[in-house]
């Protein structure tokens, strides 16, 4: 995981409470404007509050805020509730990322516990899910910051379902990821955390199913999955748990 290190916070009067904070959670170095800046990512507030992120070594430097909104519903078949399964009672995101599949099985009013382990991520997503104005999501998803091995060890009962999102290998030839991927494979870099090894503890901690989401071209994580849900780019394999 890229150190905090490489990150600064861009000081803005007019939201010095918020900018203190911030330098107290992350303990990252605060810069002024007229900073010649040095650092590989800048974190800044806009007018409206909102928290994001600008890439320093990047050719156009506009900055990346994050949003968490219901993504638009769709009239036939949803693939990664079709996985999940409409009826859960609890599910554990295990690589909450930008927030967008946690946010959208939380607007299907299932309760959802969505873990980031990059710091500065959960920051950035915290603070659109601070300004979201969806109550299905504000209600139904709690955002949490750690290592989700730890977390599903110290897992008090089991969640129904947990789902897992693994960085996705690269395949040679294929285009230059998008923006928000982009920006969160640089600032996971050297992340140690083992998705075998976390797929295998889920199987343990779920009470009914893990749901792990895979491109196409990728092989499933682990022998063993009872079946699959699909998009035209990615694919939900399902495993059943030993609960």
């Amino acid at each position: 995981m890229l150190s905090l290190d490489a990150f600064n916070l861009l000081l803005d009067p007019e939201h010095e409470h918020a900018c203190q904070q911030l330098i107290q959670d992350l303990g990252i170095a605060p810069v002024s404007p007229s900073t010649d800046l040095t650092c590989r990512f800048l974190l800044i507030f806009d007018h409206q509050s909102r928290l994001g992120l600008i890439d320093c070594e990047a050719d156009r430097r506009r900055p990346y805020y994050p949003e968490i909104s219901a993504r638009r519903q769709n009239q036939g078949i949803d693939p990664l509730m079709r996985a999940i399964g409409h009826r859960a009672n609890l599910v554990v995101d295990c690589t909450g990322g930008w927030g967008i599949d946690a946010a959208h099985i939380a607007a299907h009013e299932i309760p959802v516990v969505a873990v980031e382990q990059q710091p500065v991520v959960h920051a950035l997503v915290k603070n659109a899910l601070n300004r979201c104005d969806n109550d299905k999501i504000t209600k139904n998803l709690s955002w949490l910051q750690g290592n989700s091995i730890e977390y599903l060890e110290k897992m008090n009962s089991a969640a129904e379902v947990i789902y897992i999102d693994p960085m996705y290998p690269p395949r040679p030839g294929s285009a230059a990821p998008k923006k928000p991927l982009k920006l969160l494979q640089a600032m996971s870099a050297g992340d140690q955390q083992d998705h075998v090894a976390l797929l295998k503890l889920a199987l343990r901690s779920a009470s009914r199913r893990v749901v792990v989401k895979r491109p196409h071209y990728a092989a499933p994580l682990l022998p063993g999955k009872t079946g699959s849900t699909e998009s035209k780019l990615v694919r939900f394999d399902i495993y059943p748990t030993s609960s």
